[in-house]
């Protein structure tokens, strides 16, 4: 019945679904593979509590920006018993009028203290592992 009142949803679905597909644009995004603690651990590093020493945000030279971070070690949970400060350099932020926002990324703040998994990255620059689910706020 549809065909005879000139039923032709098929042929735009197919029309829509054919543009989407030769007219597709890159888009950038976020995954989080959602980890409990044991996994966490495994993929990681180094894992510390200590508080957020600096927060800093510079231009990166393939584009973009990076936020470096500055923990003063407290407790070494993972890694070097002797380790004081870990450097973190994690993707987006803020410098002047350009803002990188990468969603699902840890956000930290000066001052905070936090139970961090970090995890080495391509020459030796440290990130927390899992994006935002590697960094726990403590109270």
């Amino acid at each position: 019945m549809g065909a005879a009142r000139g039923g032709c949803g098929w042929a735009v679905t197919a029309l829509i679904t054919w543009l989407a597909t030769c007219v597709s644009l890159p888009v950038a995004a976020s995954t989080f593979v959602l980890q409990d603690a044991v996994e966490l651990a495994a993929s990681s590093d180094v894992a510390v509590v200590g508080t957020v020493a600096d927060v800093s945000a510079v231009p990166h030279r393939g584009g973009g920006v990076r936020t470096h971070v500055e923990i003063a070690v407290g407790v070494v949970l993972i890694g070097d018993p002797a380790l004081r400060r870990i450097r973190l350099v994690e993707r987006g932020g803020r410098v002047g009028e350009v803002e990188e926002k990468v969603f699902g990324a840890p956000d930290y703040r000066k001052g905070e203290t936090v139970l961090v998994f970090a995890e080495r990255g391509r020459g030796g620059v440290m990130r927390t592992v899992g994006m935002a689910i590697g960094k726990l706020g403590l109270v």
